[in-house]
């Protein structure tokens, strides 16, 4: 009796089966990881915004890093950070950085890629699907002046 669904539907079970073991919503090599780590000598704050619209604010000291976003591979392609269209990061003597999506602040960081929108992970550190954007102390000598 406990048999008899598997014996009378042996090949309809198996295939509901391989249906059920096979299909999954989101494979993992589609998803990345962005992180934030301040590898300065000096405090900072990370504001992420969307449609002006506070997503996160952060306070990240020496050698800390932020939690991680996960994000979804657009057509199968590292899109950088994009959770948001602004990233703002200021240290402690209120120089930083100001990254949008339109790219028209001019404050963003210079010596590498941003972070926001990016198809080119220069400025991360990929180890697999984690891509860590670091912030050095090399970013905090070369800051703008974010107090105009």
């Amino acid at each position: 009796m406990k048999n008899l669904i598997f014996n009378k539907y042996p090949i309809l079970l198996t295939f509901l089966m391989l249906f059920m073991f096979s299909c999954t919503s989101v494979e993992d090599e589609d998803l990345y990881v962005v992180k934030f780590k301040n590898n300065s000598e000096h405090p900072l704050t990370l504001k992420l915004k969307n449609l002006e619209q506070l997503i996160d604010s952060l306070t990240i000291l020496p050698n800390e890093t932020t939690p991680e976003y996960v994000h979804s591979k657009i057509n199968n392609e590292f899109k950088g950070y994009f959770h948001g269209d602004f990233i703002q990061v200021t240290f402690d003597n209120g120089k930083g950085y100001i990254c949008d999506k339109t790219e028209t602040t001019n404050l963003c960081f210079t010596t590498k890629g941003s972070p926001l929108y990016s198809e080119n992970p220069t400025g991360f550190i990929i180890k697999g699907n984690v891509y860590t954007y670091e912030i050095t102390q090399d970013d905090y000598e070369k800051a703008h002046d974010l107090s105009e």
